[in-house]
Parts: C-alpha cells; sequence; structure tokens
C-alpha cells in the first residue's frame, strides 16, 4: 500500500485514518489521536472518505472564524482551569451544530431557551489536545481568532506541564498576552469559505429604486477586524466590489450587481450545512422571478421572516 502524506509546515500534525485499527483508531473520538497525516489509498472510496475529511476540517475553520471562540477560564478560588472550545449560533441554525458533532465525534450541544442560543462545546482536556489544539496547528485560523487561538495554546501548554505556580502564570499571560505576529495565512480555498459565508455572510433581496419600484438580489459579509480578508474573498468569487467601512464599526462587502451576483449563486450551489442552505435556496430559486417586483417582494418578507429572532 503506497503511502503520501500531505505536507505541512507546522510540527503538531493531524491524522485522519479511515482504516479501522484498534491500534489507531478511537473509538471515543472516532479520530485517529496518535499523529496527523493524511493516508492516501488507492482505493477510491479512501481516497474520497479523505477528501471529505478534509473539506469538513477547512469548513469548520471557516466556521470557527465566524461564530467560533476559544476560551481559558479560571475559577474563582484558583485552583482549576477549563478550557473551552465553541461555537454559538441562534437556535434555528441547531442542525449545523449537530453535524459538527457527528464529524468530529466529541462535544456537546446544549440550547439556551432565555437568549435562544445553541452552543456547541468542547471541555475535555484529551479532546482540547488531541483534537483541537493540532486540527487549528494543521490549517490556520485567518481572522483575528488566530491570536486567541495562539494564547489558548500557549496556556494550555502551561496547564499540562504543571509547574509551580501553573495557574498564576496562566492567568498572567492571559490578561497580558505579549506581542504577536499571527501566522501567514494559508490560501483560501472553497470549503473554507463556505464555513465562513454561513457563519457571516447573508444573501438577501433589497430595494434598489422607488420610481419605478425595483428589488434585486443582494449578498453581503461582514468582518469586524480584517478588511484586506475580505479583499481576498472578492477575489476569491471573482467579484468587482469595494470593501467598505460601515458607519457601526465593522467592513463589509456588499454585492448587488447582477454579473457578481450570478457568479456567487453559482460558486455556492449546494454548499452550505446548517440553515444558511435553506437561504441559498429560496434565494437562488427567486432568479427566476427577476423583475417580478410583487413575487420578490414576497421572498424578501419570507427570508426576513425565517431569520427574525
Amino acid at each position: 500500500m503506497k503511502e503520501n502524506k500531505l505536507k505541512t509546515n507546522h510540527p503538531d500534525t493531524f491524522r485522519l485514518d479511515y482504516k479501522i485499527n484498534k491500534k489507531y483508531y478511537s473509538s471515543e473520538t472516532g479520530l485517529d489521536v496518535r499523529s496527523w497525516n493524511y493516508d492516501f489509498y488507492k482505493s477510491k472510496g479512501y481516497q474520497d472518505k479523505c477528501e471529505a475529511q478534509r473539506n469538513f476540517l477547512n469548513w469548520l475553520v471557516g466556521f470557527t472564524d465566524g461564530d467560533g471562540c476559544f476560551n481559558v477560564y479560571v475559577n474563582k478560588d484558583l485552583k482549576r482551569v477549563t478550557f473551552t472550545y465553541k461555537i454559538s449560533l441562534r437556535d434555528y441554525n441547531i442542525q449545523a451544530l449537530y453535524y459538527i458533532k457527528k464529524e468530529l465525534k466529541c462535544g456537546r450541544v446544549s440550547l439556551a431557551d432565555k437568549n435562544k442560543m445553541c452552543h456547541f462545546r468542547i471541555r475535555k482536556a484529551e479532546h482540547i489536545e488531541k483534537i483541537i489544539i493540532p486540527l487549528f496547528n494543521y490549517i490556520c485560523l485567518k481572522t483575528q481568532k488566530n491570536i486567541d487561538f495562539l494564547i489558548f495554546k500557549h496556556c494550555f501548554k502551561l496547564y499540562k506541564n504543571k509547574e509551580d505556580n501553573y495557574i498564576e502564570k496562566i492567568i498572567k499571560y492571559k490578561l497580558s498576552p505579549p506581542l504577536m505576529i499571527s501566522r501567514p495565512r494559508q490560501k483560501i480555498n472553497k470549503s473554507w469559505l463556505v464555513g465562513f459565508t454561513e457563519a457571516e455572510g447573508s444573501f438577501y433581496i433589497t430595494k434598489k429604486s422607488n420610481n419605478p419600484p425595483r428589488l434585486v438580489h443582494g449578498f453581503g459579509i461582514t468582518q469586524k477586524h480584517d478588511g484586506p480578508l475580505l479583499k481576498e474573498i472578492c477575489l476569491v468569487l471573482g467579484i468587482f466590489t469595494k470593501v467598505r467601512w460601515n458607519n457601526k464599526g465593522f467592513w463589509t462587502i456588499d454585492v448587488t450587481k447582477n454579473s457578481d451576483i450570478k457568479k456567487i449563486k453559482d460558486y455556492y450551489f449546494k454548499c452550505f450545512k446548517g440553515v444558511t442552505s435553506l437561504y441559498y435556496r429560496i434565494w437562488g430559486r427567486s432568479f427566476r422571478d427577476k423583475g417580478k417586483y410583487i413575487k420578490l417582494l414576497t421572498i424578501q418578507r419570507k427570508l426576513r421572516k425565517l431569520r427574525k429572532p
């Protein structure tokens, strides 16, 4: 059996091996936790599974760049430290969190009735060490959250070493981390962009003019800290629009040009995992009603109703 390894610049690698072997396979996580490299087998079935898993990992990193976070919590008596990887969404998008749990085979999904939010959390130290940290070492986050992850990783390293006064060291590092230079960005791929769009993107219908009344299709992505990232996304999508600073305090892509909208429609066809797939289907199918004001107005109201908290 020929083995080809996917090259990586990071010392920590992540192995996803679909050959069920008691020596290497973890029944608890469903992932091989010994090392992190891809094995490509001659069998097309194995290659397809490896490709699907690689696409999922890139999708998850993109989703995390949008709606994920890394948290280090020290309890009040300074005797216990909890590390949490979390993704939070509106409750109507809970299916995306169950999809993540199914693929990672670990973590917990919970629903908060008070604010209509749902959360996916991984807290178990073994899963943090053998899944989360190697994953985000292997595929870099592309937003400010890459810095958050580096702080999270270093604090976890202090926790595992259990040196003298390690909790105080964690608190000090968390409150005053050294100046960090984010790792070089890897090239944006489609799976990452689909995940990021599910978290930060929007498909909508908006009014273009009042006289005569006209509705058009629109697409937008927002990013609080990283305007250049949105420019890269425009290049990947092949659209020619300016990245603008919004008065509300974030960078935004806002596209309504017909030729660009068609490119976006084709790019995201049958890609989404969560509730965004429903928004996209309604939005995409309404292209056949272009120019029909009353019909588009009905669809616009339907989309807004679906997004209403």
